[in-house]
């Protein structure tokens, strides 16, 4: 598949410029996608050179085009559990759980 967008000089530098100055290797990769994208090399190329599933390829193309470097630049995990207990539900399940260790015979 090929690149549909044109990338211009001065998005080429941004990311030149990103790619040397990153240590992070997940990001080093997707910046790698995206210098092997602006200089007009095919998606199942790119695949070779890194790994990458073609799919995984456009879908990051798409992240660049919709939302710039930035979107790459910042943490993006949203995982995790946000569930967390304010002080008075913790304190309450941890006097339950005390109660239940006292009456547990060792």
């Amino acid at each position: 598949m090929q690149n549909k967008k044109k990338f211009t000089e001065v998005q080429r530098r941004q990311i030149r410029h990103w790619k040397n100055k990153i240590k992070e290797l997940s990001l080093y990769k997707k910046l790698e996608v995206l210098d092997y994208a602006a200089q007009g090399i095919t998606n199942a190329q790119i695949s070779k050179l890194t790994g990458y599933t073609t799919r995984r390829i456009t879908g990051l193309l798409t992240e660049y085009r919709q939302n710039g470097i930035d979107y790459f630049l910042k943490e993006q995990r949203k995982g995790g559990n946000r569930r967390n207990l304010t002080d008075e539900k913790k304190n309450l399940y941890l006097r339950n759980f005390e109660k239940k260790q006292k009456k547990v015979k060792w």
